[in-house]
């Protein structure tokens, strides 16, 4: 059967709540799987970001065929972002773009939208999802030195600060679409994609 394995010491459970048991076997992170969860509500978004790699058979069993309550909170949690969380609710820099990724991968990827290519609408869409991210916008925001520019760089800077975060998002996962950042074409919101 696609997907199962026997036990081997080698392997490691992706699932961050993974109670560490022995596992008698593991399953492969496919579509099949990512889809089950989905639809049992047990879907942890980095799990898409893991597909390919292995849980336990526990988890599993959990996740996809009993849809677990432990697992469906564990699912909200993340969604919500709850998770790694800092002290003074400070996520650090690859916390956020973890959970950066995960927002643009549900809006862009499965919700089949095109990327937002302007730096401030990207970060109100974004806060709209999770004020966790407030500071990491803050940050980009400061260190590029906006308020110093023309009306003309800041267009570009936009621009250019909306596919660095793309760009970042989509070194954690590939799913994520880049476009062509000097494609003039853009203006009329008509890209040239790279994957």
């Amino acid at each position: 059967m696609e997907g199962i394995s026997s036990q081997d010491s080698t392997k490691r459970c992706v699932v961050e709540v993974c109670k560490g048991g022995v596992a008698s076997g593991w399953r492969k992170i496919t579509d099949h799987v990512l889809s089950k969860a989905e639809a049992n509500r047990t879907l942890a978004s980095y799990y898409v970001d893991r597909k390919g790699e292995y849980m336990c058979l526990s988890c599993y069993n959990g996740i996809v065929v009993n849809g677990s309550d432990f697992f469906k909170n564990h699912a909200l949690e993340w969604k919500r972002g709850l998770k790694k969380r800092r002290k003074n609710d400070n996520l650090s820099m690859s916390e956020s773009i973890k959970l950066l990724a995960n927002i643009i991968f549900q809006r862009d990827v499965l919700g089949e939208n095109r990327p937002i290519i302007d730096f401030l609408h990207l970060r109100a869409f974004v806060e709209k999802e999770s004020k966790l991210l407030t500071p990491f916008f803050d940050e980009i925001k400061a260190a590029a030195n906006m308020e110093n520019k023309n009306e003309d760089e800041r267009q570009e800077l936009n621009r250019s600060l909306a596919y660095q975060c793309y760009l970042m998002c989509w070194n954690r996962n590939r799913a994520i679409p880049l476009w062509d950042l000097k494609d003039e074409k853009l203006k009329s919101n008509q890209f040239s994609f790279f994957f």
